[in-house]
């Protein structure tokens, strides 16, 4: 079945896929480089004028938001986190995505506490790779 696919695709001509999927990756990978600390990831995945607005309505520019994740800052084990209900908008090349980021984490006394967050994800690219150029947090109450 999977040859079938595969010479249906080499025999039409692949289309590349929607822009959209693009985008989809850079995010994941933003949110997995987060959780691990990855600031040489994250430094490849923001564009140079990348501006954050925390969960909490602070304007941090690229390199107070590089600097959150330096390896001396990461304690402990992350969270588990998902990035869901995802919808993305692109014209020429800018996208904007709007979703939902979900982390999961233990408690001390070994419960599960969940946090949701909507996220306004800015997008461009910049030199044929798409790149972060802004990130709103806004947290979801309960």
């Amino acid at each position: 079945m999977i040859g079938l696919v595969l010479s249906l695709v080499l025999a039409t001509g692949a289309q590349t896929p929607r822009p959209g999927a693009y985008i989809e990756v850079l995010l994941n990978q933003f949110i997995d480089a987060q959780l691990r600390f990855d600031v040489q990831q994250l430094d490849g995945l923001l564009a140079q004028d990348y501006v954050e607005i925390s969960p909490v309505g602070e304007v941090d520019p690229r390199a107070k938001v590089l600097s959150f994740y330096t390896p001396d800052k990461k304690a402990g084990e992350p969270p588990a986190a998902t990035l869901d209900e995802i919808s993305t908008r692109v014209t020429g090349d800018i996208g904007i995505t709007n979703a939902r980021l979900t982390y999961k984490m233990k408690a001390p006394d070994g419960s599960t506490a969940e946090r949701s967050m909507r996220c306004v994800f800015v997008t461009r690219i910049v030199e044929t790779k798409w790149k972060l150029v802004s990130t709103q947090y806004t947290p979801i109450r309960k």
